[in-house]
């Protein structure tokens, strides 16, 4: 039941720079690497894990806050973050007990923890560490520009949907309702007339998923 997601302790003061008031980052980041056949996101990447990365470019958008969601090597998982981002006030972790029943789980523990008070939730994936914080403020701004602000707002690259995808508050209750593996897919679909779709980079559709996805992701990280 989404009532045991257990909270982490709530770290310092709130940064400054909030861009996108009333707006809340959801990392999903329980998953159990099956494909990977290791804990994916505790993988190193220069100086950083790959959640760090992931978990760094939400924090560094402008939103209000962020949750991160954890299941699967939790422990070790929160230890990272919290070395990683010590005395944050906007950053949260949160723990899912039924991450192994799908990821629609996890976004409804992270949505569940924000959305008394959030008017849209930006949904992140974990294991997305080539994504930036610029991408994802370009999502924002045009979210923030448009009138009227857009159900979904999506990137979008070579016509194919990426990650993250941001939610407003009147979809809140259908996410809720979310099960198993599928995502919010269905959703994006039903309400199709109002996504506001958002030309981005590649990385919007790069994650890690693979040992091949890994070793292509230290080549591209060597190259640069």
């Amino acid at each position: 039941m989404d009532g045991n997601c257990v909270t982490g302790r709530d770290r310092g003061i709130f940064h400054d720079g909030v861009l996108y008031p009333g707006v809340f980052g959801v990392v999903l980041a329980a998953g159990v690497s099956a494909r990977m056949g290791k804990p994916k996101l505790l993988l190193p990447l220069g100086d950083r894990t790959i959640l760090e990365h992931s978990v760094a470019a939400v924090l560094g958008a402008g939103i209000e806050g962020a949750v991160v969601v954890l299941g699967d090597n939790a422990g070790a998982a929160r230890d990272v973050i919290a070395a990683a981002f010590p005395a944050r006030g906007d950053l949260h972790i949160i723990y899912n007990p039924d991450y192994m029943t799908g990821q629609a789980s996890s976004l409804r523990c992270g949505l569940a923890f924000c959305m008394k008070k959030a008017e849209a939730v930006l949904f992140c994936l974990g294991d997305q560490p080539w994504l930036s914080s610029g991408a994802i403020a370009t999502l924002l701004q045009a979210y923030a520009s448009a009138s009227p602000r857009p159900l979904v707002a999506a990137p979008v690259h070579a016509g194919r949907r990426g990650n993250p995808v941001l939610f407003r508050a009147p979809l809140f209750a259908e996410l809720m309702l979310l099960k198993g593996d599928a995502g919010a897919r269905g959703l994006i679909e039903r309400y199709a007339e109002d996504v506001l779709f958002v030309e981005s980079g590649p990385e919007i559709l790069l994650d890690v998923d693979t040992p091949e996805d890994y070793l292509k992701l230290l080549s591209g990280a060597q190259r640069q």
